[in-house]
């Protein structure tokens, strides 16, 4: 199978490298679409994703529109309130102090055609906290969904974490300029490389979800 995939890249390529100017988007275009398909794919055993989680219902308040990478309502119509859901799986000081990234890269257009390529982020109002080493054995052991009892207990007392959304956007004439595949699901975007540049709105979450058996006394 391996050697077919190889072959088969191999072909793809050389057609790429022998179309015309005209051709070669469309061929290059079906070549990336092809290689991340197979790498979304895959199943490698140490990046299974931890099942149990959990989230957030919340509203989306746009504070400040994107009308220069997309026109979607969205991120460009400061007067819509937007329901929204976020899920956690990572192991925080709580889940109100989690950095969130958006595992895939978006390809939003705005009004003139342009596109780019853009990332989310949400950023924590509380701030990114995590447990050091001897805080997470002690917990792991008396209480090992404290993470998850902070989030919830916090809502039902209506002290409502709040995250901002972010975004990094790179513009469709400069994705070659980086060292690293912009397009790769499991990879962030260096901050120092690619700014989060602009900060579209506040999520409120305002009721608690779980997808694991957790029952708070």
């Amino acid at each position: 199978m391996a050697a077919v995939i190889v072959e088969d890249l191999s072909k793809s390529q050389e057609a790429a490298q022998n179309a015309s100017s005209k051709d070669r988007k469309l061929v290059d275009l079906a070549n990336d679409t092809t290689n991340i398909h197979r790498f979304d794919c895959e199943r490698v055993p140490e990046r299974v994703l931890y099942a149990r989680g959990t989230g957030a219902f919340g509203n989306f308040q746009l504070l400040e529109g994107a009308e220069d990478v997309t026109y979607a309502g969205v991120l460009t119509d400061t007067s819509r309130n937007t329901p929204v859901f976020s899920r956690q799986t990572a192991i925080p000081r709580s889940g109100r102090m989690m950095q969130g990234f958006g595992a895939n890269t978006f390809v939003p257009v705005n009004k003139e055609g342009k596109r780019h390529f853009v990332k989310f982020l949400w950023i924590p109002h509380l701030g990114v906290h995590s447990l050091v080493w001897d805080e997470s054995l002690k917990l792991a052991g008396q209480d090992p969904d404290s993470h998850r009892k902070d989030l919830i207990e916090a809502i039902d007392n209506k002290a409502y974490p709040k995250w901002a959304f972010a975004i990094q956007v790179i513009p469709e004439e400069k994705q070659g300029h980086f060292v690293f595949a912009i397009l790769v699901a499991t990879k962030i975007w260096p901050e120092e490389l690619v700014d989060v540049a602009i900060e579209l709105h506040i999520a409120n979450h305002t009721q608690s979800s779980t997808s694991s058996s957790l029952k708070l006394s």
